[in-house]
Order: structure tokens, then sequence, then C-alpha cells
């Protein structure tokens, strides 16, 4: 039986009713509320009567355990989820995955049924102390900071299995929310789905405290929980970050895999990588063939995409003006600082750049690769890390080892056995187009057509097709030959002759 003793004052009311019902002619039992059976309840008579309403006691007990819940997500918040995220974050492991995939045979045909889930490891840490937070005493700390306990429904002791047992629903998604409005709209004791599971409840220590909705103190903490939330916490983290920035990398220490794509690049990366797939909207002129984020936690991230253009690379101004674009847009916030480099290796461009991001207001260190092919793809690696730690060795290693595999066709293959000759022919071809310019008579233009025509021979035969020239050769070529036939157009029409 609750020993607790009524809170009604006005004990003469009472007193004039039970005379009434004496000394009336007709005996009737009393008529309270309070003594009827309420689910739940069974096994405990429920708590003598108040001083408040029905209403104003619910709504008291249950902003108070709101206000318990706020305080605890506040402190652990502040306290202990910042360390867990920092370190998780260090050692590259961003979230814990799994799923299950099984077949199901048809008449027809068979087909496969498959899930997959994953969650944040510093989240599954939150998830774990409200699952024991009722462990020690006969509440948590917070319950009892706002004058609460844990009492038992059936009388029995409250063993540790059964306070597990009552935190178990709160480990679910959104539960704790839905649980709130069952204690609230439930039994007269406020018991949700774990406290019947647990066979527990949640009430005042001193019941005499049970005045007012406790509303001020429920809209304190749970301002002060979104601050902490938003603005301390991050804050908290980075300090932690800092702390581990000296502490050894899972992602430094994992062995590294040299990973061949089909797309025709090939690239060295560390095993403990988290792969993840990074949106891109396709443009009018671009498609992403493949976008990659490769995530490192606290060490840095790797963005990797491979791009095909759907219209005519040449009519876009060949790959000088894909590079420039790129190097444009890497120039414009949040990028920032840019700085590059181009050069022609086995004749393809390749540009290494380096530069400053700014994003939420935290500053961090790029830098990468653009390689372009003389066909209609090209390949975009960048590596991203905090700008005050030193460049990951593994990012620079990653960023060196990225390469293609083309060529599809042996003629690019050709371009770097022939580059000693390729500065020869283009001398030749820029001579030609001199001695174009200077001419001044038919006889002239007859003499260097047939030695242009000599020219392009040697030159389709080093370079088969157009895709296997090298891009600055290319581009060189085009414009000595659009300047050779201004020159030829001017001398035709100053002779009058047809082209």
């Amino acid at each position: 039986m609750d020993n607790n003793p009524p809170l009604d004052a006005d004990s003469n009311t009472e007193t004039s009713d039970v005379e009434s019902a004496t000394n009336s002619s007709e005996v009737r039992p009393a008529e309270t509320t309070e003594s009827k059976s309420i689910p739940g309840d069974e096994a405990l008579d429920i708590n003598p009567p108040l001083s408040v309403d029905d209403k104003t006691r619910r709504l008291n007990l249950i902003n108070r355990r709101s206000t318990a819940y706020l305080i605890e997500a506040t402190a652990f918040a502040f306290l202990v989820y910042p360390i867990f995220w920092a370190l998780f974050l260090h050692l590259g492991i961003e979230r814990i995955e799994g799923g299950y995939s099984t077949s199901i045979s048809g008449t027809s045909a068979d087909s496969t049924v498959s899930a997959s889930w994953f969650i944040d490891p510093s989240t599954l840490i939150f998830l774990c102390y409200w699952l024991i937070r009722d462990l020690i005493g006969t509440a948590s700390w917070a319950k009892r900071l706002v004058g609460l306990e844990l009492k038992s429904s059936d009388g029995s002791p409250i063993t540790a299995g059964r306070k597990l047992l009552r935190n178990l629903t709160l480990m679910l998604p959104l539960v704790a929310l839905i649980e709130f409005f069952i204690a609230y709209h439930g039994n007269h004791r406020m018991m949700r789905w774990g406290d019947k599971w647990g066979k527990t409840y949640v009430d005042a220590i001193d019941r005499n405290t049970i005045r007012g909705k406790y509303q001020g103190k429920m809209v304190l903490a749970l301002i002060l929980n979104v601050a902490v939330a938003v603005q301390v916490t991050p804050m908290v983290t980075k300090f932690y970050l800092n702390i581990f920035a000296g502490m050894p990398s899972s992602i430094e220490n994992s062995s590294v895999k040299t990973f061949t794509s089909d797309l025709g690049y090939t690239i060295d990366l560390p095993e403990a990588l988290v792969k993840n797939v990074s949106p891109f909207t396709n443009t009018a002129t671009l498609t992403a063939l493949e976008s990659t984020l490769y995530r490192g936690g606290q060490s840095g991230n790797l963005l990797l995409r491979a791009f095909e253009v759907t219209v005519d690379i040449n009519k876009m101004g060949g790959a000088d003006a894909l590079k420039d674009g790129f190097l444009n847009e890497l120039g414009q916030p949040p990028y920032g600082n840019l700085k590059h480099q181009s050069r022609s290796v086995e004749g393809r461009l390749e540009v290494h750049y380096s530069g400053l991001k700014t994003e939420e207001g935290q500053t961090y260190a790029v830098a990468g690769k653009l390689l372009f092919t003389h066909g209609k793809r090209f390949y975009w690696l960048m590596g991203v890390w905090l700008q005050n730690n030193p460049q990951p060795e593994w990012i620079k290693k990653s960023i060196e080892s990225f390469a293609l595999t083309f060529p599809p066709n042996p003629g690019a293959a050709a371009a770097s056995q022939l580059s000693p000759d390729n500065n020869q022919l283009l001398r030749e071809i820029k001579q030609l187009a001199d001695e174009t310019c200077a001419c001044e008579d038919s006889d002239c233009l007859t003499r260097m057509n047939e030695e242009g025509e000599l020219l392009f021979k040697r030159l389709k035969t080093a370079f088969p097709t157009k895709d296997s020239i090298p891009v600055e050769m290319l581009e060189k070529v085009k414009s000595l030959t659009k300047q050779t036939m201004t020159c030829v157009e001017a001398l035709r029409g100053k002779l009058g002759t047809k082209p």
C-alpha cells in the first residue's frame, strides 16, 4: 500500500460528507473516482488523491520527465558525444553498416530481396546510454534532479533487468516521443510501454511538489539543449579532433590497394576508406559516369569523378577549354587561393592544382588532379583535409598514383614513342604555314600545297585517328592550319583565282 498522506487539507469537508451519509435514510457507498479499478494498477492501491486536478498532475509529471530527458541529452551532447564523434571520425569509422539478401523462387522467375541499414557509431553510444541510465539507484541522475524516481507497480524490488527492459523501447527511432504521449494519456500512473514491460512507473519523490505545470523549466531546458547541440557540440568536437590529430590514424595505417576502373583510370587507395556515392546533377554538356566520395574520417576525404562530354569537344574549344572551365570554377567561392600547373603526359593533358575551400565556417585545404583524354572523357580527383593539418600522406600518394589506363587504340600509345618527332613535325608544319603566307603567286601556292599533302600524310601515319594525337599538338596543328588557310584565301582574293 502507498503510505503517503492525503494532500487534501480540507478534512472538515470529508467529515461532513460522512456525517451526511450516516444521517441519511439511505446508506450509499462513498462516491469517489479514486476507488475505481484503473488498468495497470491492480496489484497496488493507487496514490491518495492530490490537491490538484488530474490534468495539472499529468502536465506536471510529464513536463518534469521531459525536462529530465532534455537535461540528460544536453549533458550527453556536451560531455560524451563529442569525444566519441571525434574519435570515430579520426579513425575513419563514420557509420556501421549491415544488411541481408535472400532469393525468392517463383514459378515464372527467381527474384532477390535485399535490404541494408547503417547507424552512426556515436549515435549508437547515445542509445546505449538511454538503455542503462536508470541502473544506478532508483532513477537516472536527471530524474532525481527534478524530483522524480522509479517505483514498482507490483510491489516487488526493481531489478537491473527491469530497469533495462523499461528503456528498451527508447532504442528505436521516434519511439521516445511516442512513449511520452502514451504516458501522458495512459493510466493514472502514466505508464508507457517500457514501464508496463518492466512493471515500473515514474512518480514524484515528494508528492507535495506536484504543483503547477512545470512548463518554464522545461522551456529553459529545451532552449539550452538546442543551443548546445547547434553551437557547443561542434566546437567541443573540434577540440577533441585536435587532440586526436596527434594519434595515428587507421587510414594512415591501412594497407593500400591499386584500383583499376573500367572507365579508364587507376588509383592507389587505402582499404580502410569508406566509399559512398556523391550526387551529381548532369548538365547539358556533361554527364558524370562516376561520382564517388571516399571518406577518411578526420584524416580527410577524396572526391573522384569521371565525366563524358555529350557534345563535340572541339566545338567547346577542346581540352584546353574544358581545363580553363574547371580551373575557373575552382577559383570561385567556396574555393579560393587556387594554384595550378599543367603538363603533357604521354600525349594527354594533366593538371595539378591546390587551394582552399570554406564550408560552414571551416576552412579546408584541397589538392588534386585533372586528367584529359583526346576523346570525350576526362577525370577529376580532389583531396580535402583540415587547413591547419599537414596534407595526409595517403591523399598525396593517391593523387600521385591517379593516372589513365588509356589509350584504347594503338595510335595513342605510339604518341609517347614518337614524342621526339612531334616537335619536328610541328616545326615543319609551322615553316610550311610561314612560307605559304609569304607566297605572292599561284605557283608558290601549288608548291606549298604539294608539300602540305606530304606533311599531313606523315602526320596521319604517326597518328591514325584524330583522337590519338596529343592534345596540345592537335591544338597547334589546328591553329597553324587556320593561319595557313587565312593566308591562302587572302592571296587568292588578291590574284582573283578560285579556291
